[in-house]
């Protein structure tokens, strides 16, 4: 590394403050990881009144359950409300849910939804903000 740069970087961000400039952080914006179906919302009930208030560009809310006896990673997904719609899919969540045990924010947002088949069909944006 060049020694004079390496004197001069730190001598530069004071610089910058003092002029009222700020210097973002890293990740001060939004992290994307991944696009999901939210699985097991034939299991909810009342699902298709829940939908109706489901639009794109929703935030959600997702939730680590480390104890669900079905899946010690799952991620529950929740509407603004608190109301269950649904789980990350198994075959996607190791990661979001280390991510969340560690202490991250992840959250997610509505992609599509597609109610004209018998099986509601929503799919999400997963996020992380840190």
């Amino acid at each position: 590394m060049n020694n004079a740069l390496a004197t001069t970087a730190p001598g530069m961000l004071t610089l910058l403050h003092s002029n009222g400039l700020s210097i973002p952080k890293p990740f001060s914006k939004p992290v994307y990881l991944l696009w999901v179906p939210i699985m097991g919302m034939q299991f909810v009930n009342g699902i298709a009144k829940l939908l109706e208030n489901i639009n794109e560009g929703d935030r959600l809310t997702l939730v680590r359950e480390p104890d669900n006896k079905y899946d010690e990673f799952a991620i529950l997904v929740k509407n603004s409300a608190g109301e269950k719609l649904g789980y990350i899919p198994r075959r996607n969540n190791l990661i979001p849910a280390r991510l969340m045990d560690a202490g991250k924010l992840l959250y997610a947002t509505v992609r599509g939804k597609d109610v004209s088949y018998a099986y509601p069909d929503v799919t999400v944006d997963v996020y992380m903000e840190d």
